[in-house]
């Protein structure tokens, strides 16, 4: 497994400087497996991460527990209906706030983070998406992970939340890890 670091993703990915998300694309030299590719490309990403972070932490892969997703839900952005008078965002979703220990959408994290700086827009978000899979979303198998298996997820726990996700985009051959863990 290797990181495709040259990616015109990551080019797109630097103008959102305060986005929460944490991505990674890889390649595998294996042929796909299913869900013990998704590991593999998880347990990559987490080791490229564990090298890189500032404060150590662990992880154990074997704990995780993955699931495939529908790939359109798990894209899915609901219809911003108004401001309430508080100045929060309400969306036609049954996901309003998260809760300690709850997992949220993908959608929550790119357009609801906690700190007002690093909120996107709905256009943003597609963006970013289309740069990740630029042969669409037709051909992409998601997993999402358990998140309580790693440091890494621990600042997340605590307050906003955490997520955990890897993508398989077959046209591509290529995977997508997007981790999501941050707390104020």
């Amino acid at each position: 497994m290797y990181e495709l670091t040259n990616d015109p993703f990551y080019e797109t990915y630097m103008q959102f400087d305060s986005c929460f998300i944490d991505y990674c694309l890889a390649k595998s030299e294996e042929p796909y497996q299913g869900e013990s590719s998704h590991r593999e490309a998880l347990e990559f990403f987490m080791e490229t991460l564990a090298e890189e972070a500032i404060f150590p932490w662990k992880f154990d892969i074997g704990k995780a527990k993955g699931n495939v997703i529908d790939t359109a839900s798990f894209f899915a952005v609901p219809r911003l209906l108004r401001k309430d008078r508080h100045g929060n965002n309400l969306y036609d979703s049954d996901y309003s706030n998260p809760k300690v220990n709850e997992k949220m959408p993908y959608w929550y994290a790119f357009l609801e983070p906690p700190i007002e700086a690093g909120r996107h827009s709905a256009e943003e978000f597609e963006m970013l998406n289309n740069a990740l899979f630029p042969s669409g979303i037709d051909s992409v198998e998601v997993y999402d992970w358990s998140t309580d298996w790693s440091d890494y997820f621990n600042s997340g726990h605590e307050w906003w939340g955490a997520s955990c996700w890897t993508c398989y985009d077959k046209s591509l051959d290529r995977y997508a890890v997007i981790l999501v863990s941050f707390t104020e």
